[in-house]
């Protein structure tokens, strides 16, 4: 699976709640079975996003893991070439088993990524890095110095030293092997540096996963409870745990008391923000605080969030009622245009995640409303 496709399948169960809603949305006399329809399916498709999310960070880590095994191999390398002239015998031999240490490690790292058969980018990535190492460094067979000092390769590609041999070299013709192990380190740190370029397919990978991440967790971490502002889908579940959130602040404003407090409660309780989130669970009580009934509002967010979230916005954000009434006029005016034109662009989305998966998804509706039932039991 490509990212590209990662992302998309991400989209398949946010798509198929969004149309169950508009389906149930134009119709009459919807039961509370039809609601709870859709508050399943809103719900499944948080479930796949999170589970899309946890894949994709696995990935990552695994790719970072990789990359800095890599980097590792580089450093012993640059160390191999930067012996001096003079360098003894232990020096010699510290630098060449540090370099095949990190280099055996790296070729260990890529091959316990590369072992499993999801065809995830992780693994095509650890693969590739493990085939270009062993290429690059160890393809061509070692100098007959280096195999007179002891050096071999080992059925996976790995280095291994007979450190007897290192010495008896080392004490014979310390400088012919000293440019031996220079030359050895050069094609170790060339190969880790193509591996290691921002530009290439290693760098590439990890950058787009923790861009793709990002956006995942986005999905179920944004703090704005309107749809229109954040440019996003934003399911019940989110929508309710940040209508928690403003009430609290809401009702702290409140106990805190004085002239501002009970101003803010006496407009809230005239607004038609209040009468709109009545209607969805959210009523005020007598001392001004705000209660919720979170099953009501969750159920009520699915089936009308453009009208649910852009009133609980508005709670701890009453109106001036100084401002004059064409001022107010205006001001709602070019917010509904601003509405308008998110849900046109939302809805454009909609229409090319459903037109991508067609074939595969409407035709199996009843499928998935079955199988978030079960889910959510």
């Amino acid at each position: 699976m490509n990212i590209s496709d990662l992302y998309k399948s991400s989209q398949a169960n946010v798509v198929m709640a969004q149309a169950n809603t508009r389906q149930i949305n134009s119709a009459s006399n919807v039961s509370p079975v039809e609601n709870k329809k859709v508050q399943n399916s809103f719900d499944y498709a948080d479930i796949k996003t999170q589970q899309k999310v946890e894949s994709t960070q696995v990935q990552v880590s695994s790719l970072g893991k990789l990359k800095s095994s890599i980097s590792d191999s580089q450093t012993a390398a640059k160390d191999l070439q930067s012996l001096k002239a003079n360098a003894s015998n232990e020096e010699m031999a510290a630098a060449a088993n540090k370099m095949a240490s990190a280099y055996n490690n790296t070729l260990k790292v890529a091959k316990e990524g590369s072992a499993k058969l999801d065809g995830n980018v992780d693994t095509i990535e650890s693969r590739r890095a493990g085939t270009a190492m062993r290429n690059g460094v160890t393809g061509g067979g070692l100098s007959s110095e280096l195999q007179n000092a002891g050096f071999s390769v080992g059925e996976d590609g790995s280095i291994k030293i007979d450190q007897e041999k290192f010495k008896a070299a080392a004490a014979n013709g310390p400088e012919a092997l000293r440019k031996a192990l220079e030359k050895v380190g050069q094609k170790v740190e060339a190969t880790s540096a193509k591996a290691l370029d921002q530009k290439g397919e290693l760098s590439t990978s990890i950058s787009t996963l923790e861009k793709r991440a990002a956006d995942l967790t986005n999905k179920t971490s944004n703090t704005s409870t309107t749809p229109e502002k954040s440019g996003r889908y934003v399911s019940p579940t989110e929508i309710a745990n940040n209508a928690e959130k403003t009430i609290a602040e809401f009702n702290k404003k409140i106990k805190a008391g004085g002239t501002s407090a009970e101003n803010a409660a006496k407009e809230f309780a005239k607004s038609d923000a209040a009468k709109e989130l009545a209607k969805a669970g959210i009523t005020q009580n007598q001392d001004g605080t705000l209660s919720m009934d979170r099953a009501k509002f969750k159920s009520a967010a699915s089936s009308n969030s453009s009208g649910v979230s852009p009133a609980l916005d508005k709670v701890g954000k009453p109106a001036d009622t100084t401002t004059k009434p064409t001022a107010t006029v205006a001001t709602t005016t070019s917010t509904k245009e601003k509405v308008d034109s998110s849900a046109e662009a939302r809805l454009k989305e909609q229409q090319q995640f459903e037109a991508y998966l067609n074939n595969k998804y409407q035709s199996n509706s009843k499928a998935l409303s079955r199988q978030t039932l079960a889910v959510t039991a």
